[in-house]
């Protein structure tokens, strides 16, 4: 029998709500075997997931998901690549990413004005925070931080966004008026990478990115 796996996960090492040594315990607790703490451009939290899994039982890969841009596209879109088995402490890999994150992070900059010129406010203290422990802004952070901020409450009732995840689906992916496209890596990019530290590169989640069935 194969091991029960869970081979996508995320930390507040990126935009999971838990710390990546509370990750591998709730995966023990759920009969996870094998596990890949994936942060989206960072390893920062594999080491301390690896230590982690040591203690309760599960075996975790080093992994990273890497946001890319489709370079082969007609229209621009982002798609998102799994680095697997990947030497997440040598300087190759995170050299790469930290040039990957800086542009993660210069996208969120965009969003967050993009949000504001549509017309909300932004709870500053509650993004400043975050930034003040050293912690990534994402898009989960930016929907928090509308949704924080008193003076949206009517509007957002308005348009029946009462949570992280209806504000994103609103404003904050493809198509949607906030949405600010990286501009690196390109796909390719992101998959030599992985392939320098010597992984292996999936697509993550394509049935996500592609709705058109004969693609």
């Amino acid at each position: 029998m194969p091991p029960r796996f869970d081979l996508q996960s995320h930390s507040t090492h990126s935009d999971g709500a838990l710390s990546a040594t509370e990750v591998v315990q709730r995966a023990a607790e759920a009969g996870v075997e094998l596990l890949a703490l994936s942060d989206h451009d960072t390893v920062s939290g594999v080491s301390e997931a690896i230590a982690a899994g040591q203690g309760l039982g599960v075996r975790v890969v080093s992994a990273v998901e890497i946001s890319a841009v489709d370079e082969h596209s007609p229209v621009p879109r982002e798609l998102h690549i799994l680095g697997y088995n990947i030497d997440h402490t040598g300087p190759v890999l995170t050299e790469k990413l930290a040039e990957f994150l800086a542009d993660r992070e210069h996208r969120t900059l965009r969003m967050a004005a993009a949000l504001k010129e549509l017309g909300f406010e932004l709870d500053e203290d509650q993004l400043n925070a975050r930034v003040a422990a050293g912690k990534p802004i994402g898009r989960p952070h930016l929907a928090e931080a509308v949704l924080s901020a008193p003076a949206n409450a009517a509007r957002l009732a308005d348009e029946s966004i009462d949570d992280v995840g209806s504000l994103i689906r609103g404003y904050l992916i493809e198509g949607r008026p906030a949405f600010r496209l990286r501009q690196t890596p390109t796909v390719g990019q992101a998959v030599q990478a992985i392939h320098q530290a010597g992984g292996v590169a999936i697509w993550a989640h394509p049935f996500w990115d592609i709705s058109d069935p004969d693609e």
